[in-house]
């Protein structure tokens, strides 16, 4: 999981997701992604490394349940820390995934800082 001080938090190791919208081209956490692939990227040119967070149908693969507000089902490894992931028909959301396995959405501006686990991807 990809941890930053920035924007004025205290919190070590967080962000918020975002200060204007929900998108991820947007977003704070983008920027975290992105300086982390770089330096994946200018160690090994050759690992072509991609990233992104990790959509809604990929939690629901792993047995999150938006519904019942829970991925208890999922590996622990998902939920053993916080971190933001996007949600892609809200436009006003993103999903918060706390280290209780409590999954729910949350306003992109809201000032509660979390980490981000992005799925970094090799040779796309």
């Amino acid at each position: 999981m990809i941890n930053a001080e920035k924007e004025g938090f205290t919190t070590y190791g967080n962000t918020k997701y975002s200060n204007t919208s929900t998108a991820y081209e947007d977003s704070i956490v983008k920027g975290y992604v992105d300086a982390y692939v770089e330096i994946l990227n200018t160690s090994n040119p050759e690992l072509n490394a991609t990233g992104r967070l990790m959509n809604q149908t990929e939690l629901d693969s792993f047995g999150c349940v938006y519904t019942a507000y829970t991925c208890s089902n999922a590996p622990e490894w998902l939920y053993s820390t916080s971190f933001w992931t996007e949600h892609i028909l809200n436009s006003h959301y993103v999903f918060r995934l706390e280290s209780d396995n409590y999954f729910y959405l949350m306003s992109y501006d809201y000032p509660v800082a979390e980490g981000v686990r992005p799925v970094i991807e090799f040779g796309v």
